[in-house]
């Protein structure tokens, strides 16, 4: 799937172009006609190569002619204030942490806020609970040695096929935050609350996610939906009447829209 802030660019790019090809994560030897509002979207495996002419080359062979390329790299890790010897942060993995948080050879020295593709503020407390856990000495148990901090951190290295995957967690999210709250904490009751509050954060994840569009330039009508959650009850709904009007507007533009030249 690709990044919101990618699609969003897609998406309107497609109104000023002609003709818009995107590059989808991880599509190698992929290639799908979107189409889009204007029918003038293509989804094609990641760029290869650029070429004289303007041309670019993708990983399945193919090539197109383009005027712009757009770049939607996101962001990057970035410590300046740290020497380069101690923490090194190249292709968005910053090395070496143990649980995305703590550095394995300065375990007092730790960081929030790694972890994307995450629901981030309550990650971020957990995470902070667990830190203050461990230097007051109140953590349901030590960190473990150093050879078994690196070890984690070589283990989480040979399980991603992207280096700039090294932090997203995703659906993993859930047992991340549940795993460092055992650590954080030996009260039950605080344990049962926070597990409550997460599995609640993970349905209405799981259903704004499932709204998204799956290509680039897809609407992004899931914007309009409205979660009315109860912690206390732990129940959610919600109300996509807005997001059913939007989807009725696109309809009326596909109808009458640009239909694009094949690519």
């Amino acid at each position: 799937r690709m990044d919101p802030s990618a699609t969003v660019t897609v998406a309107e790019a497609e109104a000023e172009a002609e003709a818009v090809v995107g590059p989808g994560h991880g599509s190698s030897g992929w290639r799908h006609p979107v189409g889009g509002i204007h029918g003038n979207i293509e989804v094609r495996p990641g760029i290869a190569s650029a070429g004289p002419g303007n041309t670019l080359q993708f990983d399945d062979g193919s090539t197109v002619k383009v005027d712009t390329v757009l770049l939607c790299t996101g962001y990057e890790y970035d410590f300046p204030f740290i020497s380069g010897d101690v923490v090194s942060s190249e292709k968005r993995r910053v090395d070496p942490l143990y649980l995305h948080m703590f550095h394995a050879r300065h375990p007092t020295l730790s960081f929030i806020g790694i972890p994307h593709s995450v629901v981030p503020f309550p990650l971020f407390e957990i995470q902070a609970r667990l830190i203050a856990a461990v230097l007051t000495g109140t953590a349901t148990e030590p960190l473990p040695s150093l050879d078994e901090r690196l070890s984690w951190v070589h283990e989480l290295y040979a399980g991603v096929q992207r280096i700039q995957d090294t932090h997203h967690l995703g659906d993993k999210q859930w047992e991340y935050c549940n795993q460092l709250t055992e650590r954080a904490t030996t009260d039950p009751k605080l344990r049962a609350q926070i597990a409550a509050f997460l599995a609640l954060n993970e349905q209405v994840y799981n259903d704004a996610g499932g709204q998204r569009p799956k290509f680039p330039g897809g609407s992004d009508d899931y914007r309009k939906r409205e979660y009315t959650v109860d912690r206390g009850a732990l129940k959610w709904e919600v109300d996509d009447t807005m997001q059913k009007a939007v989807q009725a507007k696109i309809g009326d533009q596909r109808v009458a829209g640009y239909q694009g030249p094949e690519l």
